[in-house]
């Protein structure tokens, strides 16, 4: 009984708390760029430890992306380990001893630039295939990880995966650099393809792995245990036809009962999205509803789900789709949320349509398009049916060109099948609490709550922290009747327990009368210099009367813009090359200024 409630303890603290190891994400490529034309090449890292989060440019990180890219964190989201296919670096973007070259092959060279850098030292530029690596947690223990990842070859075709590796690496501390346990192992042979993801198995401790074979005929299945990874099965219920499938994408549902793929149909304009039942006990895939997209108008499928579950997101390009999964005919309920805007590329005048999406900590879908850009498109609610959801086109400007780049990343807050045949282990769901918020553009004291928590709430109690209350998971906007501090806390609670968290919210003027002289101003302008589009984000409080005022070298005002809590976008496309000055008021105080450089 001893030994059981000492298992029960560190497995539950584990559920019960961190479980952030996808709280940092790296993007960018072509660094190498920066030795001629400077600013806007490079490598980015998206922090979503900070609220909200933070793009910045890491001059550190000198390693590039192309379409490979896995990044892993420890449980309180610290970075650890990330790689473009070619090699993997440590959090001090440093090669991890050992593994300055994986997944070796002749065809590996094609990607290998030798004596390109300005030392003479090789430029590996990163695989170009989506998923085709993937880091995870060792069920085993807290200090070791795996990353699954491929053996490229190239016949007189497409480029194909005639093995999928896998490499084992530990990191004994916070500090550790990291050291590799073995490398390159074999774990199956054959043809495979794209699509390599992983669900929480049922029993909330393994994995699921799957890996499309190749043109995705069938799917292989695989268990990752203390034990190590190992083969289970082929699926078998799967969509079969005379089509060859290519470039596709893969993702499980956050409650982890489904897993679609959207894949283009080669030589055709048409993407198949098809959707799969899974098990999470016995790892069993079966058809679910297919539909055919046409007018395709990107190279690769593209798909994820909300943070519930409930919507299932995927596009052509120039359409941004949502399906019910509750429904019973799924594409039966699909609505299209968005249309491609119009919006086309500063540098190299591409259309900045749809492609690449991947749910986020902070519960939105973030969504990149094709080729070269510094766009990030955002689905700001995804929870929410039709257009409530709200996409925003090109919300985020990145400091770095990325080319067709996000991180394969599971979804790391998903527990144990609570009461099914699989829940064997002794644990369970201990709800965590979370949420963020946004201002109202037209009440400063007006804010919107999202519920972000995770393993598996069932009820939710909001405290406003201003005498009023809520119960219920979405209390969409709340309206604060004065200026000041509030401490805002949500409780979640089932079964198995409760948990509370609580942000202390600044709403108004900083001001001492106020009492608030102690709160610091956190305002962050990026990336800078820009070829026009900023980002000023403020996260340290809600303004109540925030400009930015804009001057040029000459001192002439040339915009006065009103400015809010996130992440506000200043755009200064229609002014001349140069050297601008910027200042941010609040009710007449100076609170940040600082100098703009415009490319």
């Amino acid at each position: 009984m001893r030994a059981f409630f000492v298992i029960f303890f560190c497995f539950g603290y584990l559920l019960g708390h961190g479980q952030k190891n996808d709280y940092t994400w790296i993007v960018g490529g072509n660094s190498v760029n920066i030795f001629k034309y400077g600013y806007q090449w490079g490598t980015a890292i998206a922090d979503f430890k900070k609220e909200p989060v933070e793009f910045r440019y890491d001059e550190k990180i000198t390693m590039d992306f192309s379409g490979t890219n896995s990044i892993i964190s420890n449980t309180d989201g610290d970075l650890l380990m990330y790689s473009n296919g070619m090699y993997v670096q440590n959090r001090y973007h440093q090669d991890v001893l050992g593994l300055d070259t994986i997944s070796y092959s002749p065809h590996w060279e094609n990607f290998n630039y030798h004596d390109y850098l300005p030392d003479g030292s090789p430029w590996k530029s990163g695989l170009p295939g989506d998923q085709w690596i993937l880091m995870l947690p060792d069920p085993a223990n807290d200090t070791s990880h795996y990353i699954f990842h491929p053996y490229v070859e190239n016949q007189k075709g497409p480029l194909y995966l005639a093995h999928l590796l896998m490499t084992k690496v530990e990191f004994g501390d916070n500090r550790s650099q990291g050291k590799v346990i073995y490398k390159d192992s074999v774990v199956r042979s054959g043809v495979f393809q794209w699509g390599l993801t992983a669900v929480k198995h049922g029993n909330g401790r393994d994995w699921w792995l799957i890996h499309g074979t190749h043109y995705n005929q069938t799917y292989d299945i695989y268990l990752l245990d203390p034990a190590g990874i190992k083969y289970v099965s082929s699926a078998s219920d799967i969509y079969r036809d005379s089509y060859r499938y290519v470039y596709g994408n893969a993702r499980f549902s956050s409650r982890g009962d489904f897993y679609v793929v959207a894949e283009g149909i080669e030589q055709t304009d048409s993407i198949r999205v098809a959707i799969y039942n899974f098990d999470r006990c016995s790892g069993l895939l079966t058809k679910n509803s297919k539909k055919i997209l046409t007018d395709r108008k990107i190279f690769r499928g593209s798909v994820d789900f909300s943070l519930d579950g409930k919507f299932l997101y995927y596009t052509n390009g120039y359409k941004m789709y949502q399906c019910d999964m509750e429904e019973e005919d799924i594409f039966g309920s699909e609505v299209v949320v968005a249309e491609y805007d119009g919006s086309i590329s500063e540098i190299y005048k591409g259309k900045l349509i749809f492609s690449a999406m991947m749910l986020a900590p902070d519960g939105k879908i973030y969504c990149i398009p094709p080729g070269n850009t510094r766009s990030i498109h955002t689905i700001e609610y995804p929870d929410e049916r039709d257009s409530v959801c709200t996409v925003i086109q090109n919300k985020i400007a990145l400091p770095v060109q990325n080319f067709n780049s996000l991180p394969n990343l599971p979804y790391y807050r998903l527990g144990p099948a609570d009461g099914s045949t699989c829940d064997t282990l002794g644990l369970d769901n201990m709800p965590q609490a979370l949420f963020r918020f946004e201002q109202d553009t037209a009440d400063h004291l007006r804010l919107r709550f999202t519920d972000l928590s995770y393993f598996r709430p069932q009820e939710w109690l909001w405290d406003f922290g201003d005498g009023t209350s809520f119960v219920g998971r979405k209390p969409y906007w709340h309206q604060f009747k004065a200026d000041g501090q509030y401490n805002v806390c949500l409780k979640v609670s089932n079964e198995n327990g409760e948990h509370t968290y609580c942000r202390n919210i600044v709403i108004g003027h900083p001001s001492s009368t106020q009492g608030l002289d102690d709160v610091e101003m956190d305002v962050h302008l990026f990336p800078n210099p820009s070829d026009g589009d900023f980002n000023l984000t403020v996260s340290s409080y809600i303004p109540q009367r925030a400009r930015i005022l804009i001057y040029n070298s000459v001192g002439d005002l040339i915009i006065h813009k009103k400015i809010f809590y996130g992440q506000n976008k200043i755009e200064l496309a229609d002014h001349p090359s140069g050297i601008y000055f910027y200042q941010i008021l609040e009710n007449g105080m100076s609170i940040s200024n600082g100098k703009m450089i415009k490319i």
